[in-house]
C-alpha cells in the first residue's frame, strides 16, 4: 500500500513538474533527483521485504540489491527501498545505486568496485558485519565515480591488528567522494591513538574527497604509496589521532578543512604540496613533514592549541610557511614549541622586495613594531633548534585573517589536476580568488600569491 501511495504522489508530482516546465535536474540543486527517481530514472527496484522470486520491476522488485545488480545493463540506475539488506556487494559495470534515505537503507557487508567506471552510489548506510572486517568499499581500477550524502560506519575493537578502512581508493583516478559521514563505532573505552579505523586509504591519483565529515577515528584520509593530484577540501574531521597523511607523493592539495580536536597533516617524502586555508586544533602536533617533504607551501592556516609543536619539520627543505597563525602550542611538554625545524632549511616567510615580505603570527612573538611597514615586527622570530639559520623575517604582530589570503590559479593541466578536479577547483575558487581570467590556461602548477 505504501508504495502505492507514494507512486501516486510521485505521478502528481512529476505532472506538476512538466507543467511548470522545469528541469527535473536543476543544476544546483540535486534533491529532487530523490522525489521521482523511481519514475523518471530507475530501471530496477530492490525492497528487502520483498519475496525472492521478484523481476526487478516497481511492483514486483529485487529482494537483494546483488541481484538488482546482476540484472542491470551499463547505465541503468537501481532504487534501493528503505530496509536492511545484509550482503557484499560487487560492481563490475557502469550503474546508479540509489537509496530511498540514507537513515533508513542499510547495507551491512562489504563491497567491491571494480575495473569500470561512472559508477554512483548515494542514499545509503553503510558498515561491516563483523568487527575485524578490513574494508568496507574496495574501489579498484575505476573512475568517474561518485559517493556522496552516505553514512559510512567503521566497527573497530582497538586490536593493533585490527585495521579498518571505510574507502580504500586502488588505482583508481577521477572520482568524487562528498557529503558524507564516517564514523568509528568501537566496543572498548575510547582512545584516539588506539583506535585504528581509518575513513579512507588512497594508493591513486586526482580524486576529489570534499565536504565530508570524519569523526573518532585514527585518521580521515591516508594518501599512500606515492598518490599524486588529489583534493581534499572543505571537509570536518573530529576527535581523530591525524586528520591526513600524504607519503611519496606530490602536488596533493589539503584546503579549507576544519580540524577539531585532531591532528592536522602529515607529510613523509611528500612533496609540492598546498596546505592551505585549514583550521585545525587540540591535539599533538599540527603540521608534521619529514623525510624529504620538500617544496611545499603551507600558507594561510590557523594551527591552535597543540601540545607539542604546532608544526615540525624534519630533514626537509625548500617548504614555504606564511600567513599561518600559531596560537598557543607547544604548551605540554618542556621540549614543546610553535615550531621546529631540523636539519633542513626551509622559509618562513614570503619576501616581496629589499626588507618587505609577510611572515606568520605567533602569539607568544615578543618583538617590537617601531619602523615602517607597520603590523610586522622588526625582529625576526627564531625558529629552533637551527636558530641562526630559520627565522620568520617578518613576523606578524596581530592574528591574520586567512581568509583574506588570496591564491592565484597560475597553471594547471592534465599532468597536474585533471579536467574534472581542474573544474571542481575553479568553482571552488571563482568568488573569492582567482583575479583574471586569463590565469586559467595551461596550467602546470599552482602557484600561491599575497593580496
Amino acid at each position: 500500500m505504501s508504495k502505492i501511495i507514494v507512486l501516486i504522489i510521485s505521478i502528481v508530482l512529476l505532472q506538476a513538474i512538466f507543467i511548470a516546465s522545469a528541469d527535473i535536474y536543476p543544476s544546483n540543486d540535486e534533491s529532487q533527483e530523490f522525489f521521482v527517481p523511481f519514475i523518471t530514472l530507475a530501471n530496477i527496484y530492490v525492497d528487502d521485504d520483498a519475496p525472492p522470486s521478484g523481476d526487478g520491476s516497481y511492483l514486483h522488485p529485487f529482494q537483494k540489491i546483488q541481484e538488482g545488480i546482476d540484472a542491470a545493463d551499463e547505465g541503468d540506475k537501481i532504487f534501493v527501498f528503505n530496509g536492511n539488506y545484509t550482503e557484499d556487494l560487487d560492481i563490475q559495470k557502469s550503474i546508479r545505486l540509489y537509496g530511498q534515505n540514507k537513515e533508513s537503507t542499510f547495507i551491512r557487508g562489504n563491497g567491491q568496485i571494480r575495473n569500470t567506471y561512472e559508477v554512483k552510489l548515494t542514499g545509503f548506510s553503510v558498515t561491516t558485519k563483523e568487527i575485524g572486517d578490513h574494508i568496507l568499499f574496495h574501489i579498484f581500477k575505476s573512475s568517474i565515480c561518485e559517493f556522496y550524502e552516505n553514512n559510512f560506519y567503521i566497527l573497530h575493537n582497538g586490536s593493533h591488528d585490527d585495521y579498518s578502512v571505510c574507502f580504500w581508493l586502488n588505482g583508481s583516478s577521477n572520482n568524487i567522494i562528498r557529503n558524507n559521514y564516517f564514523v568509528g563505532l568501537r566496543d572498548y573505552e575510547y582512545d584516539l591513538f588506539t583506535t585504528h579505523a581509518i575513513g579512507m586509504f588512497f594508493n591513486s591519483d586526482e580524486n576529489t574527497v570534499s565536504n565530508n565529515t570524519f569523526i573518532d577515528l585514527n585518521s580521515a584520509c591516508q594518501l599512500n604509496d606515492f598518490s599524486s593530484n588529489n583534493i581534499v577540501t572543505d571537509n570536518l574531521v573530529e576527535n581523530t589521532a591525524q586528520a591526513f597523511y600524504a607519503t611519496f607523493g606530490k602536488k596533493n592539495i589539503f584546503r579549507k578543512n576544519n580540524m577539531y580536536d585532531s591532528g592536522g597533516v602529515v607529510l613523509l617524502a611528500s612533496s609540492e604540496n598546498i596546505i592551505n586555508k585549514n583550521t585545525m586544533t587540540n591535539e599533538m602536533i599540527g603540521i608534521w613533514a619529514f623525510f624529504q617533504a620538500n617544496n611545499n607551501e603551507i600558507v594561510a592556516n590557523n594551527i591552535i592549541g597543540y601540545s607539542i609543536y604546532g608544526i615540525n619539520l624534519t630533514t626537509c627543505f625548500n617548504n614555504h610557511i606564511y600567513y599561518n597563525n600559531f596560537i598557543n602550542n607547544g604548551y605540554g611538554y618542556s621540549f614543546g614549541a610553535q615550531a621546529e625545524d631540523y636539519l633542513g632549511v626551509n622559509f618562513w616567510y614570503k619576501s616581496f622586495g629589499l626588507f618587505r615580505g609577510a611572515g606568520n603570527y605567533w602569539d607568544d612573538y615578543e618583538g617590537f613594531d617601531i619602523f615602517p611597514p607597520y603590523g610586522i615586527g622588526d625582529i625576526p622570530y627564531n625558529i629552533g633548534p637551527q636558530k641562526n639559520v630559520n627565522k620568520d623575517r617578518f613576523p606578524f604582530m596581530d592574528p591574520i585573517d586567512i581568509n583574506n589570503i588570496t591564491i592565484t590559479v597560475r597553471k594547471v593541466n592534465n599532468e597536474f589536476i585533471n579536467q574534472e578536479n581542474y573544474q571542481f577547483l575553479k568553482e571552488q575558487l571563482t568568488n573569492e580568488l582567482l583575479t583574471t581570467e586569463s590565469t586559467l590556461h595551461l596550467l602546470n602548477n599552482v602557484e600561491l600569491c599575497n593580496n
